[in-house]
């Protein structure tokens, strides 16, 4: 199966966003939930221990953390699409071509083929098909590329069919 698609940087800043909400948010969950508790039992036994008042200062320390990581990932993202240059590797057009061995990427100046073991997941947005090779690197597809919403689902049941080993 063969696909020319146009990466723009709206839609690697999409993938950013993606990235930083979905896959690196996760991490830090319980991160923040246990310095979270930390600091609100600190701040409750500097004064008379309540439960109330711990579970007050836990809740609001809880969300302002949550609030300022969030702030910041969509900062990123946001910022994130100026980062690759016009005509550097990232944007532009490119061909992907899937078959039962490898996944490929051609643009003008570059090829890249991957054996399928590389894969680690294939994950979508509204937009995009993510298909990672590794933690933060990510064939980029956009879905306005397809021809039609059956080639789309072809492509990503294929992709998932050549998913190996602890990635399936």
């Amino acid at each position: 199966m063969k696909i020319n698609i146009s990466i723009t940087r709206k839609d690697y800043g999409e993938f950013n966003k993606y990235y930083f909400t979905n896959k690196l948010l996760k991490k830090p969950t319980w991160l923040i939930l246990l310095l979270s508790f930390f600091i609100a039992f600190l701040q409750t036994i500097k004064y008379k221990f309540s439960i109330f008042y711990f579970l007050l200062n836990f809740a609001l320390i809880s969300l302002i953390i949550f609030l300022v990581y969030w702030l910041y990932t969509v900062l990123i993202g946001k910022f994130a699409e100026f980062l690759p240059s016009k005509n550097g590797f990232v944007l532009g057009a490119k061909t992907i071509i899937v078959d039962d061995e490898q996944i490929t990427e051609e643009s003008i100046d570059s090829i890249m083929s991957l054996k399928w073991s590389r894969v680690k997941s294939i994950d979508e947005t509204s937009n995009l098909i993510l298909i990672f090779i590794d933690n933060v690197f990510s064939f980029i597809i956009p879905k306005r590329d397809f021809d039609s919403s059956k080639q789309e689902r072809e492509f990503i049941e294929f992709v998932k069919s050549k998913l190996v080993g602890e990635w399936k």
